[in-house]
This record gives structure tokens, C-alpha cells and sequence, in this order.
């Protein structure tokens, strides 16, 4: 991000002799020194993991049978998270966390089911059953600040300990569920399905004690195998199937968003009290969190119709699936924002509607099975189109993850808009569209009001799966395409802005932005005396395209930096190796398999800049969060290559 590329950074000094500080020539005072990064902060942790069933069964007659499932799964996390002394960051005296973490997950179903031929070509399978499920977390954490003495990496180091952002949370869901298929000649199905769940993140008409607020869903389909049905009898066309469905799934809050406002004691971790930390003063304290709860908080319902068929030609030799959805999701939980003269920052609610259409394409060919060699492919293809058809009366906008990185961009829900629409920083432009140019600098005229500046989900998507088989050796690759879909990056805007990479070499040639000229006190264009716009003429270097006010790099809009993410990845191949069966004839052994593998190999995205080798898959949101195509400035993606031995008894 900030030295040349020509710049031996191994023959920089990267540490003082006498502090331990970080060294980073004329840098050190802007960042860390990447090599005493490496080799002075760290971050480790240890998982024990503990994962039992018991499944049991019993036979009451040979149509009817009693069933049960119950299981654990509980882990212990302990982490530790070190900066020493002599960063350059906010802990300059060092700074240790520990963080002790565990997560346990109880889930047990019973089920009684009924199986059996009514007559010679009707069958009925009925299920009901009770399913119950709890999760539960807890964490406790340390801050230590100040390190004695340097090299030592743990809380006992610290001169200053506190509690940093203790957790604890629960959930208990209880279900009560129904299955039922009835089956006609093996080529007609009906089912239906029903199921009602009781939540402890919800509350019985939105009074807070009581126990969950019950809510119920279902779902029918019906399916037809029409070449049996119809008793076709073609060459070409091995089996076709139709099916219909319809779905009503509901959904739950997360702990404690329907209850009574919640406390924390590391205010600093996201609060109404600003950045003040616990204990003030030498006191301890808890303060009110930043986020009102709703008590009155209803379930999320998606309806989703969904038809397609599947059609299998040439005995197996090519087969296609199709489907086309749509899907509608009503009363979603979500924060909406808040002014701070309330004293919090987002309210919990439901809101609105957001509807989801599209389609799916699967198909798979054989185009060689002889003598050993065995070739299939397979081709899917996937487009979705997603709005947000309304949000709660009187909320024009909700962003969805508040507060970050609000400066520039944030993605946010507005009606009529896809989901997830990326808003913030742009650049003014007059009614045709034309970009409006400072005529005095030659650069690009900031707006007054932000807009959304680009859509981060794709046109769509596409992969290609190809398998090849002989004497024991398989083959498998995976290319993926996505074609679209919006990317605000500041790893680009800061390699531009810097001119770290050989996209801005010649920084010295001289560029004209296209564009119109305009007045950067009124915002409007300039125009000549027949009231035409004015082309701009104003030439500036390629290194102030990119760098300061109105550039598209380090110091302009958010607009300047949003890309088109398309992109083609290979994104696996694998080659394994069967050893020949003969050889395992006298061993306990059914199959050993040694494989190598390969990830992220390669991938071209033709709208990033050639030389930054960014890779816009990259996300700054994990995935508990629905946001997608912000990256502030996160570690690149990385290949990762295997050997892999599969051994079965």
C-alpha cells in the first residue's frame, strides 16, 4: 500500500535496536513495518471441539415406526490477540485481549412415522414429530494495556487490566412438524408440509415474560413423471418430471432483540456513550447499549412459488433442470436508524417487503463413456433479481449495517432499489450525465448530497464442471463466471492514490478528465454564450487523477472508487488416483484414494486495474452479515493447494 515496488523492503531496518519499535523509514510514523508486524503481533486460538448423537429406534408394526435424534455440539474457543509495544497504532504501550469463548448447540427430534401402500398404486407416508433446539453463547474478555516487559504476550504483561465486551446469550426454539406424501403408480406425488415453532426471541403478544410467540408455516408441492405417466417411449428421451411447489417459511429474531434494553460494560464496543471506557475513573459501571429492542417484534414470513422440470435424454447422456422462483419476504427484523438526540444510535423492527425472482439452469453431458474414459460436464447458470418493495411507513432508507463506514459508502434498503444498493460520496453531473470539472483545477466537483452509486449484486452466475476419468485417475475442474455486480474497494483507491503499481508509472502524463466544466460554488454546469455546456479542456498528471480532492483515488468521492466485478475464476482442480482394487485384496482396506488439490488457482476480472492483482471477491463483511461489495482495505484471497489420502474400511 505505500512503498514502490522498486523498494527491497527486506533491506529496510524494520525494528529499533534500542525501543523495539517499529522502523519504517520516512513511514513510521504512518504504519507498522509489515516485517515487524509479522514477527511482534499476533493472534492465536485454540478450539476443543466436542460433538456427540444418540439415535434410537423402535418398530411398532412394519408400516409404523418410533424414531429419536438427539445431539451435542460444544466448543471451547481461546483466544489471545497481541500488539506490542512500539506500534503505531492507537495502543503505542502494547495491547493484549483474551477472549474465552464457548458455544453449545442441544437438538433432539422425535418422529413417528406411517408408511404404507393404501392400495396397489396409492402409498402414503405421514410424518409428525416435535424437534427442540438450543443454542447458547458465552464469552468473557480482557483488555491489557501497557506491556512491562517486552516479548511477553499475556494478560499477567499488562499494567492495566479491565473487562472488554463480556457476551452471553440464549435461544430455545420448540417445534411441532408434519410431513405427509401421497403417491399415485410412482410417477405423481403430492406433499405438504407443516410445522409450528415457539421462540424465546419472541414474545407472546409483544408482552416481555412470557413464554415464545408461537408461529406457524407450510408448504405444498406436487411432481408428475410425465413420460410414465403418459407411457412415452422415445430413444431420445429417457424421463422428464414437472413439479410445482409452494412455500410459507418463518423466522425468528435473534436473543434478547424483543426484550428490555441490554447493558454492556465496554461502552466503546458500539454504544451511545461514545468511545468511553469501563471502569471510568477507576469505577466500574455498565451503560445502556445503543440499540433499542422491541418488544412487539413479530416473525419474518418468506412465500416463495417455485416450478420446474427435469428432463434426462440418450439414457443418461444429457440431462437439464430448470426452475423459475419467485419469492416474496415480508415483515423482516432489521435495525432502522435513529437521531442521537434520542441517545441511540438504531431501533429494532419489521419492516417492509423485499421480493426475489429468478432462475436456475443446471445441464450435464456425456460427450465420451468408452473404453475407460469417462468425460462429463456440466454447465448451471443462476439470475436473480431482488427489490425491496417497501420498508415501514415513514423510513425512506435503512441502512443495513449501521455506522460503518458511513463516511463514505454504506449499503442500505430503499424502495424500488435492488438489495443491498451501495450509497454514499459522488461527483456532481448535469442532466445529460456529463461529470462536471473544475475549470481552474481540472478535477472532478464533489456533490453536496450522497446517492447510491452502485449495485453489488450480479447480472449472474455461471460455473462449469468438468470431471475426467480413466483407469482409476479423476480429473475435476470448477470454473466460475460472474458477470456484474458493483465493488467499492480501498485497496484500489489507496494503490492508485499511492501509485504503488505499474497502472500509474508514468504519473507524470497528463490527463483530461471527460466531462463538462461547472462552477463548484452553485453545482451547476458552465455554459457558453448560446447556453451550451462547456467541454472540459483543463489537463492534470495521472498522479493528481488519483490523489486529492475531486480525484479518483485518495481523497475523492466513493463513486470514483466502485468497480465491475466480473469476473472468471478457476476456481478448483483435483487430481486423484483409486489404487487398483487388486492390490487391496488381502487388506482391511475398501478404497484408498490419494488426491492433490488446488483453490483460487487463477481469475481475470476485466474491469479492475490490470496490475493490482485485486481480487474482488474479497468482502469486508463475514458472512453472518447480508452485505456485499465493500472492501476496506482487507488481506488479499489467497491459492491453497492440497494432499488429500481417503481411506474407507
Amino acid at each position: 500500500m505505500f512503498l514502490p515496488r522498486n523498494l527491497d523492503l527486506q533491506a529496510l531496518p524494520n525494528t529499533d535496536p534500542v525501543t523495539n519499535a517499529s522502523v519504517f523509514g520516512w513511514l513510521t510514523s504512518q504504519a507498522d513495518n509489515p516485517i515487524w508486524s509479522t514477527q511482534n503481533n499476533s493472534f492465536t486460538s485454540r478450539v476443543d471441539r466436542v460433538v456427540g448423537s444418540i439415535t434410537a429406534g423402535y418398530t411398532i408394526k412394519d408400516w409404523l415406526s418410533l424414531s429419536y435424534l438427539g445431539g451435542i455440539n460444544t466448543y471451547s474457543d481461546a483466544r489471545r490477540s497481541t500488539i506490542r509495544p512500539g506500534n503505531s497504532g492507537k495502543y503505542t504501550t502494547g495491547r493484549t485481549v483474551e477472549d474465552n469463548i464457548r458455544n453449545t448447540e442441544l437438538d433432539q427430534t422425535i418422529l413417528l412415522t406411517f408408511d404404507k401402500n393404501l392400495t396397489e398404486d396409492i402409498s402414503l407416508k405421514a410424518i409428525i414429530g416435535n424437534n427442540l433446539n438450543q443454542r447458547q453463547y458465552e464469552s468473557t474478555s480482557f483488555l491489557g494495556t501497557g506491556s512491562v516487559v517486552f516479548g511477553i504476550d499475556n494478560i499477567g504483561n499488562a499494567t492495566a487490566v479491565k473487562p472488554y465486551g463480556p457476551v452471553t446469550t440464549k435461544r430455545r426454539l420448540m417445534g411441532l412438524l408434519s410431513d405427509v406424501t401421497l403417491g399415485y403408480k410412482d410417477w405423481a406425488y403430492l406433499n405438504g408440509t407443516a410445522r409450528r415453532d415457539a421462540s424465546s426471541t419472541l414474545n407472546k403478544n409483544g408482552v416481555v415474560g412470557n413464554s415464545g410467540k408461537g408461529f406457524f408455516y407450510y408448504s405444498g408441492s406436487a411432481s408428475v413423471v410425465f413420460t410414465e405417466a403418459l407411457a412415452l417411449d422415445y430413444s431420445w428421451l429417457s424421463s422428464g418430471k414437472v413439479r410445482v411447489g409452494y412455500a410459507r417459511v418463518g423466522n425468528d429474531a435473534s436473543p434478547y432483540e424483543s426484550g428490555l434494553p441490554t447493558y454492556t460494560s465496554n461502552p466503546s464496543y458500539g454504544n451511545n456513550v461514545g468511545t468511553t471506557d469501563f471502569p471510568f475513573g477507576g469505577i466500574a459501571a455498565q451503560a445502556l447499549g445503543f440499540r433499542i429492542n422491541n418488544p412487539a417484534l413479530t416473525p419474518e414470513f418468506t412465500n416463495e412459488i417455485e416450478v420446474g422440470t427435469d428432463l434426462d435424454f440418450f439414457k443418461g447422456r444429457v440431462s437439464i433442470a430448470a426452475s423459475y422462483y419467485s419469492r416474496k419476504t415480508t415483515n423482516q427484523i432489521a435495525q432502522v436508524s435513529l437521531p442521537t438526540a434520542t441517545g441511540f444510535y438504531e431501533l429494532t423492527t419489521n419492516f417492509g417487503e423485499i421480493s426475489n425472482k429468478g432462475v436456475e439452469l443446471a445441464a450435464t453431458v456425456v460427450p465420451v463413456d468408452a473404453k475407460g474414459f469417462r468425460w462429463s460436464s456440466t454447465f448451471n447458470f443462476t439470475h436473480n433479481k431482488n427489490i425491496v418493495e417497501k420498508l415501514t411507513e415513514g423510513v425512506d432508507q435503512i441502512a443495513i449495517t449501521p455506522g460503518f463506514g458511513s463516511g463514505l459508502v454504506q449499503p442500505i434498503l430503499m424502495p424500488g432499489q435492488p438489495f443491498g444498493v451501495l450509497y454514499g460520496s459522488n461527483v456532481d453531473r448535469d442532466d445529460q450525465g456529463n461529470v462536471l470539472i473544475d475549470p481552474t483545477t481540472g478535477r472532478m466537483i464533489p456533490a453536496l448530497n450522497p446517492k447510491i452509486i452502485g449495485n453489488p449484486n450480479p447480472q449472474f452466475l455461471m460455473g462449469f464442471v468438468n470431471q475426467f476419468t480413466f483407469k482409476g485417475i479423476t480429473l475435476n475442474t470448477l470454473i466460475d463466471y460472474r458477470k456484474g455486480g458493483s465493488i467499492y474497494s480501498t485497496t484500489l483507491q489507496s494503490e492508485l492514490g499511492r501509485g504503488v503499481t505499474r497502472d500509474t508509472e508514468d504519473r507524470d502524463q497528463l490527463y483530461i478528465i471527460k466531462g463538462v466544466q461547472g462552477d463548484p460554488i452553485t453545482h451547476l454546469p458552465l455554459r457558453d454564450a448560446d447556453g451550451n455546456t462547456i467541454p472540459n479542456n483543463r489537463a492534470i498528471s495521472l498522479n493528481d487523477y488519483y490523489f486529492g480532492t475531486g480525484s479518483a483515488g485518495i481523497g475523492g468521492t466513493a463513486e470514483q472508487s466502485i468497480y465491475d466485478a466480473t469476473t472468471v475464476r478457476l476456481r478448483e482442480v483435483t487430481l486423484g488416483y483409486d489404487l487398483p482394487k487388486s492390490l487391496l485384496e488381502k487388506t482391511p482396506f475398501g478404497v484408498i484414494n490419494v488426491s492433490l488439490s488446488g483453490r483460487n488457482l487463477y481469475w481475470y476480472s476485466p474491469n479492475i486495474p490490470k496490475y493490482t492483482n485485486f481480487d474482488p471477491e474479497v468482502n469486508t463483511y463475514n458472512s453472518a452479515s447480508s452485505a456485499q461489495g465493500i472492501e476496506f482495505t482487507n488481506s488479499p484471497s489467497t491459492r491453497r493447494y492440497g494432499i488429500n489420502l481417503r481411506v474407507t474400511f
